[in-house]
Parts: C-alpha cells; sequence; structure tokens
C-alpha cells in the first residue's frame, strides 16, 4: 500500500494531505476512507494543495449553503435596486461621490 492510511486522522474532522501520485494509485482506498471514515483528503500536486475530496453528505451541506447565499445576494441586490429606483441620475451619482469619499477616507 502506498499510502499509509492506518496513519490517517482518527477524527472525522482532521484531514490528510496526500499527492495526486499517492491518489491516483490508491484511488479505491481512498473513497473508502473518506465514505466510511468521513474523513476529508486534500490532494496536492507538486506541494500546492488542488482539490479535496470529502463526504458527499459534507458536500450537500456545502452546496446547500452556497444556494442560500447566491439567493440572500440576489435579494439584497433587488432591495438595494429597489431602494434607489425614485433617485434621478444625478442624485445616484451625489450618493456614488459620497461613498467613494467615505471609503477613501476610511483606508
Amino acid at each position: 500500500m502506498a499510502i499509509n492510511f492506518f496513519t490517517l486522522p482518527t477524527q472525522p474532522t482532521d484531514t490528510q494531505i496526500i499527492s495526486a501520485v499517492q491518489a491516483r494509485k490508491n484511488f479505491g482506498e481512498l473513497i473508502d476512507i473518506v465514505d466510511y471514515k468521513g474523513q476529508s483528503v486534500i490532494i496536492q500536486r507538486a506541494g500546492k494543495p488542488k482539490v479535496a475530496v470529502i463526504p458527499l453528505s459534507d458536500f450537500e451541506i456545502v452546496k446547500e449553503q452556497k444556494v442560500k447565499a447566491k439567493q440572500k445576494f440576489f435579494a439584497m441586490s433587488k432591495e438595494f435596486a429597489e431602494s434607489f429606483k425614485n433617485l434621478n441620475k444625478k442624485e445616484k451619482q451625489a450618493l456614488i461621490n459620497q461613498a467613494i469619499v467615505a471609503t477613501r477616507k476610511n483606508k
């Protein structure tokens, strides 16, 4: 066995880092570790992290959070647009200029 999977972290929240070569040579075992033990594994190439293999249940949570974040963003954008719809172009530009000045002061 090329990967010392028996040395993987014992806590499901711990993460093991392995090379892409190790992952490729032991892909079936990698899937079993992630699936059955609930552990995440980061795969690196040339010493740099490239991907994470995570349990499907974790992926579903992340996916759901991403959808909720997008929905919240678009709702806020719509609310923002609605709050300025009655302003003319000159008034909008004045607010933009004020925001720019305030932002630059805070730097």
